[in-house]
C-alpha cells in the first residue's frame, strides 16, 4: 500500500468516525429536546386539568373481556401505547369495570 492509499484510509476512517459522532450528538440533543417538550405539555395539561386517555383498540378489548388473557392485554396496551406498566393495568382494569357496570345495568 502506498503511501497515498495510507493517508487516504485514514482520512477517509476520520471522516466516518467524525460524522458518528456528529450524528450521535445530534440524535442526543433532539431526544433531550424531546424530553423538554414532553415535560412542558404534560405540566400544562397537568394545569389544564386536562386528562388524555389512551383508547383501546378492539383488539384489546376482546382480549381484556377474557379473564385468563388480561396479562396479554396490559403487555399489548403497553406496547401500542407506550405507557408505564401501572398506567397499562389502570387502563385495562378501568375498561373491564366500565364493562361490566354498563353489562350489569
Amino acid at each position: 500500500m502506498t503511501t497515498l492509499e495510507l493517508i487516504t484510509s485514514f482520512a477517509f476512517a476520520f471522516v466516518v468516525v467524525g460524522l458518528f459522532f456528529d450524528l450521535d450528538s445530534t440524535v442526543k440533543r433532539i431526544d433531550r429536546r424531546t424530553k423538554r417538550l414532553e415535560l412542558c405539555l404534560d405540566l400544562i395539561l397537568d394545569r389544564l386539568e386536562i386528562d388524555t386517555p389512551f383508547q383501546l383498540s378492539e383488539r384489546i378489548k376482546q382480549i381484556a373481556l377474557d379473564p385468563k388473557r388480561k396479562v396479554e392485554a396490559i403487555r399489548l396496551y403497553k406496547e401500542e401505547t407506550n405507557v408505564t406498566l401501572r398506567e397499562a393495568v389502570d387502563a385495562i382494569n378501568a375498561y373491564i369495570a366500565q364493562h361490566q357496570s354498563s353489562s350489569n345495568s
